[in-house]
């Protein structure tokens, strides 16, 4: 008989507690939260000895050693000697293995969609990619493929890959894994996509917003001991704005699981123009790269060619071009203060290419905030947004393994 590990299958998102549920916590579930923090401290500040986390966490050596023999055993961790430092019992020093999970985390674009294996630690192994089809069972095809490839063939098919995300450009059920409405790719909408993609695979699958997925990475990416409970991540692109927030250190996705933030169709201007959403003067047409471009040259159709050129003309110093920056800069902190005085977040993150011009935005944000109580910390993302989406995805589908589970 075969003794070699299966692969751990990473446990789904834990379900909030039902009503009338007992609110006691009991020793297993008490282990399973410090299991979490454990695993996700490891994460953070590997390579960490046992002491260490002990020193961390407060918990009791003896609970912390029991629960990383249990991480050990399962292949999720591994443990290495360290190096001699001078007299003393030579330290051993924990991190994730690499090996010991692998996910795929997924990003739909209009153009394009890329597939990614990762490993535990969220490091991007493989990768593939297509042009994104019209419709959502052509898509499927394209995506047995990709994931063949990542496999390493049709005999390999899905072998060993524990979870699946894929992140989409629109509104999603997050309870039912259903795309209600995507304006880039309309043939999707109504369109069951995780049910499908586990039917095909018999992996489980997660279908979430990209926006939203980029601000739990964010979030992920960030100090744990520093843990942002409430923040506001806002992704301005061509066309829009897209957005996701945290409240309370939850996600906010809204009451029914469908949509929520959604920032770029506040109105600001009644009698604006109108927007794809069927009102007028939405916050994202006075934001968006189109609405900056005809700062520059109301004359000449958007292109992203000419948008990069843009990028690099205002970085240049070219009058013009900066002043296109600043108008669009100063409509965002009118939005970002009205955000702030509603939702008071600790920070503010934007995304998307008019970041490259950080320079030249921030200021006027900054003083938009500025006589606000509480104003909020506003930075730029830490990677761009296309990067983020798809990052996004393989963070979710890891965390089932580093989600602390909800008692009630």
């Amino acid at each position: 008989m075969s003794t070699k590990r299966q692969p751990k299958r990473v446990p789904a998102a834990p379900e909030p507690p039902r009503a009338g549920s007992p609110s006691t916590a009991t020793p297993a579930s008490v282990r399973q939260v410090n299991r979490a923090i454990l695993l996700n401290l490891i994460r953070m500040h590997q390579p960490v000895s046992r002491i260490q986390l002990s020193a961390l966490t407060g918990i009791y050596r003896s609970n912390v050693s029991f629960i990383v023999e249990e991480l050990l055993a399962e292949g999720l961790v591994r443990e290495e000697r360290g190096r001699p430092a001078g007299r003393g019992r030579v330290p051993m020093f924990l991190s994730l293995n690499p090996d010991g999970c692998r996910v795929v985390g997924v990003s739909i674009r209009a153009a394009e969609t890329v597939a990614a294996l990762a490993g535990l630690t969220g490091r991007v192994l493989d990768s593939a990619a297509f042009r994104t089809p019209k419709t959502p069972k052509a898509w499927l095809e394209h995506f047995r493929r990709a994931i063949e490839k990542l496999c390493g063939g049709a005999r390999r098919w899905a072998a060993g890959i524990q979870h699946i995300c894929i992140s989409v450009p629109g509104m999603v059920n997050h309870a039912s894994g259903e795309i209600l409405w995507m304006n880039a790719l309309p043939g999707y909408a109504g369109f069951g996509l995780r049910e499908k993609v586990q039917e095909m695979t018999g992996v489980p699958a997660t279908v979430a917003n990209d926006c939203h997925l980029a601000t739990t990475c964010e979030r992920w990416m960030g100090d744990i001991s520093a843990e942002l409970r409430n923040l506001v991540f806002l992704e301005v692109g061509d066309v829009g704005v897209g957005a996701g927030m945290i409240v309370n250190g939850e996600l906010c996705t809204g009451h029914n699981s469908t949509f929520a933030a959604e920032f770029g169709h506040m109105v600001v201007d009644p009698s604006g123009p109108p927007c794809n959403c069927g009102r007028r003067g939405c916050w994202e047409l006075f934001v968006c790269d189109r609405a900056t471009w005809k700062h520059f040259d109301a004359s000449t159709e958007f292109t992203e060619s000419r948008f990069e050129e843009l990028i690099r003309q205002a970085r240049g110093g070219d009058r013009r071009a900066v002043r296109a920056f600043q108008t669009t800069a100063r409509r965002l902190g009118l939005g970002i203060s009205n955000i702030t005085l509603v939702l008071n977040p600790e920070t503010v993150i934007l995304a998307g290419r008019l970041t490259e011009v950080w320079g030249i935005i921030a200021p006027p944000i900054e003083e938009a905030l500025a006589a606000l109580p509480g104003r909020p910390r506003l930075r730029p993302a830490r990677m761009p947004a296309e990067e983020l989406f798809l990052h996004g995805a393989i963070r979710q589908a890891l965390s089932g393994l580093f989600a602390r589970p909800r008692l009630g």
